[in-house]
């Protein structure tokens, strides 16, 4: 997987989107199982970060150092998905925002009155 400056183009908003082929993310947090996960670019990388995170209502201080990490298959640091979702090279800088911001729905609420399911 690579995903570097040189290798991004530009999104919308004027963001860079990062353009990867193949590698693994991190997942690891405190009282959470630990997933190392295939992912095909950073956009899917951030999305699977963000579900991880809110299926199990972690906070950032919960994540392990290296959770969000994303490697090639080789090993090598690519990438890192921010507690924001933001994909970051391993240089600190900016590739790619969330794909999800806060006017956006995650999940649906349901509401049941009286009897059953």
């Amino acid at each position: 997987m690579r995903v570097a400056a040189k290798d991004a183009n530009i999104g919308h908003e004027g963001s860079k989107k990062a353009v990867a082929t193949e590698g693994f993310i991190l997942l690891a947090a405190a009282g959470c199982p630990t997933r190392r996960v295939l992912v095909a670019s950073a956009g899917s990388a951030s999305t699977l970060f963000e579900r991880y995170r809110d299926h199990f209502g972690i906070g950032a201080s919960d994540m392990t150092e290296n959770c969000g990490n994303i490697y090639a298959n080789d090993g090598t640091l690519v990438a890192r998905v921010s507690y924001n979702g933001r994909v970051w090279s391993p240089k600190g800088e900016l590739l790619q925002e969330s794909e999800h911001n806060d006017s956006t729905p995650q999940f649906a609420v349901v509401t049941t009155t009286g009897g059953g399911v």
